[in-house]
C-alpha cells in the first residue's frame, strides 16, 4: 500500500464533526507527549476504530485477488519500454 498523508486520510474516511475534533485533540496530545506515552481513551475514536474493524473484516477479500495482474503487467511493461526507448 502507498502511503498516505495521514490528513489526507482523514478527510476521506470521516465526516463527523466530532469524531475529527476529537481525532484533531488525540493528535496534538501525541505529538507534544510522546507517541508512546498512554492516553486517556476517547470514545469517539475508539467506536470509529471499533466500526471500522468490523466492516473491514466482512470485505470480500476474493475480489482483491482476481485483479488481471497479467494484464497490468502487460501496460506497465509497454509504458516502461516507451518511456526507455
Amino acid at each position: 500500500m502507498v502511503p498516505t498523508d495521514f490528513n489526507v486520510l482523514v478527510r476521506h474516511l470521516v465526516d463527523d464533526p466530532i469524531l475529527l475534533a476529537d481525532i484533531q485533540t488525540l493528535l496534538l496530545l501525541k505529538k507534544s507527549s510522546g507517541e508512546l506515552q498512554a492516553a486517556p481513551r476517547i470514545e469517539s475514536v475508539n467506536s470509529f476504530i471499533e466500526s471500522e474493524m468490523s466492516r473491514l473484516s466482512k470485505v470480500d477479500r476474493t475480489k482483491a485477488q482476481s485483479l488481471p495482474i497479467a494484464t497490468l503487467d502487460a501496460v506497465f511493461r509497454k509504458f516502461l519500454k516507451e518511456c526507455w526507448d
